[in-house]
């Protein structure tokens, strides 16, 4: 004790350590903690006891400098013949924002120990906390002589390269966070026969390591007041509840909703946005809110004027043809921006001896230098787009492929050489070869170049597996398939969970659209014969005969509209739902395969623990492996927020144009019948002067 005071008064990067770490103590209960106490540091120890099964030696003891913290409390302390281990959980004065708290395990196990029974009791211990606290910091050091911790805790990295007892590293510190210490040696202290080490804090937080993002915080205009006043005192509040009205009976949650709908749209677009506009761009050129001097019409929606202008600023149809714009001209620069852009069309149906099967156009444009030409044409069947499909999982199994259309459809619901179902088909198959292009590395897949060059396919498709290896992957994925790893990372389990929930509401949405698109068709055909009912009428009906047949006429006009609509529905939004679904599934199976290839080394790093033979070929595996599960959860993150963003996209699009589409065909049918009501009007005008005069 007097030598280690000594050094602390002595040496200054020893007395500005965190943490001080001692194994084989050698301390009982004879021994006071006053007289291994030190000024400035927080004393913890556990000494040796009758669990270990010996009388003396062993014990641990940590000292925790209090300039760095005094938060500190004993979690577990723990003795038997296998392993002694202390842990402390700490909250320092200072701590990165991604830590909750720092753990630190002190860990002594004799050289006679059971490898196994130590590594048990220690995954018991620290599993436990991690399970509580996943976000702290562990550090696992100590005296460990045969035993290696990452053989039950993958994840933690060792940062001790140096011998620490002859040419032997018996001394290891273990964390949680690769790269975040480099190790030191240092002179023994006292008799000791094992060098002393310093641990140099080698991490970097992520507020330092992460570019800082630029936010945007809204202000209120010196005039907004009066803006709004003004806005909401010329507004017909009576149309909300009239449109929220149906058959006597008002819908409470669609009035509030559309009420407050409307005052979010008119504050909105009143706030300014500091950071994003300044100066004379403060304010929107295309938004005027300011009461027009000359008295003209209102701009505001909904004004008293009661017309809904379709070139007025604020007009739904004016709202989405300037966020038409915003998009056309956003995809227009995607598109110049773009080093691969491929098409799909020109579908042409081919009749041979024993199948009839389509076959689509692909062009090919790029600027990319590994290919020999800027412009490619080659002609490809379903069954193609499957075989690439196919070659990316298998060259890549962790990344998430966007999904094909389904092969097969249910009988009664569309024919297939139907056009309509051709041409859906074709979309998505285009929506699939642009989804690779622009995926930064299954665009540089060997097999994708083939597929959008290569004149045949046919040889280099043959050049695959053959049956029987094929059927023998078949057996092994689903063998694989029915194996979990014992303990999967904690956001792999979230990833598991929230796909799981998206794919049961999407497909609940799913097939309730399709059940939409069904009954709608029916109403069209319901309508086929409305029409003609009415023109029948009138044929019997001389006085009535022209209001007859201006009805007919309307709802002939509006049958047309509502096809129209229902086109649109079924091939815009409902094959983007069920992409989704698809999309689902596909992420499903990509979690299956990474979750078995964690397995796969679970299960060969618990054969290499309990064989004694072959170590050395067995350790090489497992270390192969452990590299493989690193690899896959990068590869699953990674794409696990682009298929989030790429989904968000989809489902927008889908959503601004469906709402387009239903606006506009609302507001064709309103203009059809209003027009009818004005031509009786003007009839019953004019019959009433005529009566007037006779």
């Amino acid at each position: 004790m007097d030598l280690l005071r000594l050094r602390l008064n002595t040496y200054r990067e020893m007395r500005d350590c965190c943490v001080l770490l001692l194994t084989e103590t050698w301390l009982n209960n004879s021994v006071p903690d006053s007289a291994v106490q030190i000024d400035g540091l927080l004393l913890f120890r556990a000494d040796r006891n009758h669990l270990s099964g010996k009388t003396r030696g062993g014990g641990l003891c940590v000292y925790i400098n209090r300039g760095w913290c005094t938060n500190c409390s004993v979690v577990s302390s723990h003795c038997s013949e296998a392993v002694e281990h202390l842990t402390i959980r700490c909250r320092p004065h200072y701590l990165p924002r991604e830590f909750t708290a720092v753990f630190v395990v002190a860990v002594y196990i004799p050289p006679s120990a059971n490898a196994n029974e130590a590594l048990r009791e220690l995954h018991d211990n620290i599993g436990k906390q991690q399970h509580k606290h996943p976000e702290a910091l562990y550090v696992v050091a100590g005296d460990f002589n045969h035993v290696n911790l990452t053989d039950i805790l993958p994840r933690f990295h060792q940062h001790v390269n140096i011998a620490t007892r002859g040419n032997n590293t018996l001394d290891r510190v273990y964390t949680n966070r690769k790269d975040s210490y480099r190790a030191t040696p240092r002179p023994h202290l006292g008799l000791s026969d094992h060098i002393s080490i310093m641990l140099v804090p080698s991490y970097r937080p992520v507020c330092r390591s992460t570019r800082p993002t630029q936010k945007s915080t809204t202000v209120w205009p010196g005039d907004a007041a009066s803006k709004l006043q003004d806005c909401f005192e010329r507004t017909e509040w009576q149309i909300f509840r009239e449109a929220a009205t149906y058959a006597g009976d008002m819908d409470l949650e669609e009035y509030t909703s559309s009420v407050l709908g409307f005052i979010s749209k008119c504050v909105e677009d009143t706030l300014w946005k500091v950071g994003e506009m300044s100066g004379a761009d403060m304010l929107d050129p295309d938004l005027d809110l300011d009461p027009d001097p000359d008295g003209d019409e209102d701009l505001e929606v909904f004004s008293q004027n009661k017309s809904l202008a379709e070139g007025s600023p604020n007009s739904p149809i004016s709202i989405i043809n300037q966020y038409r714009l915003n998009e056309e001209e956003e995809q227009q620069q995607d598109v110049n921006i773009k080093d691969l852009v491929i098409t799909v069309d020109h579908p042409e149906s081919q009749v041979s001896a024993i199948e009839t099967f389509i076959m689509y156009r692909v062009v090919t444009k790029t600027s990319r230098s590994e290919f020999n030409s800027s412009e490619y044409e080659v002609r490809r069947r379903y069954q193609d787009f499957l075989w690439l499909r196919s070659r990316l999982e298998e060259n890549h199994p962790t990344l998430i492929v966007h999904p094909l259309p389904e092969k097969f459809v249910m009988k009664g619901m569309v024919e297939r050489f139907n056009d309509d179902f051709i041409d859906t088909r074709r979309k998505a198959l285009h929506r699939f070869l642009n989804k690779i292009s622009e995926h930064p590395i299954l665009s540089c897949n060997p097999h994708f170049k083939v597929f959008l060059t290569s004149q045949e396919l046919l040889s280099h498709r043959k050049q695959a597996s053959g049956f029987l290896s094929r059927m023998g992957d078949t057996v092994r994925a689903v063998a694989n398939s029915v194996r979990y790893p014992r303990s999967r990372p904690e956001e792999f389990t979230v990833m598991q969970d929230y796909v799981e929930d998206f794919r049961n509401k999407m497909s609940s949405v799913d097939k309730v659209s399709q059940r939409i698109v069904k009954e709608q068709r029916e109403y069209l055909e319901e309508l086929k014969q409305y029409s003609p009912a009415y023109t029948r009428w009138a044929e019997s009906e001389e006085q009535t005969s022209d209001p007859l047949r201006g009805v007919a006429s309307c709802v002939e006009r509006c049958r047309e509209e509502t096809g129209e609509q229902i086109h649109h529905l079924s091939e815009n939004l409902v094959p983007v739902l069920r992409e989704c679904v698809l999309c689902a599934e596909t992420v499903k199976a990509v979690m299956r395969r990474r979750d078995s290839i964690q397995a796969e080394f679970e299960a060969k790093n618990e054969v290499r623990v309990h064989r004694n033979t072959d170590q050395e070929a067995l350790q090489e595996e497992v270390e192969s492996l452990a590299n493989q599960v690193e690899l896959a959860n990068n590869a699953l993150k990674e794409d696990w927020l682009r298929w989030q963003n790429s989904l968000r996209t989809d489902l927008k699009s889908a959503f601004i144009s469906t709402s387009e589409k239903n606006i506009e065909s609302y507001e064709k049918c309103r203009a059809i019948w209003e027009s009818f009501l004005l031509s009786q009007r003007v009839e019953s005008i004019q019959q009433s002067d005529g009566e007037d005069s006779t």
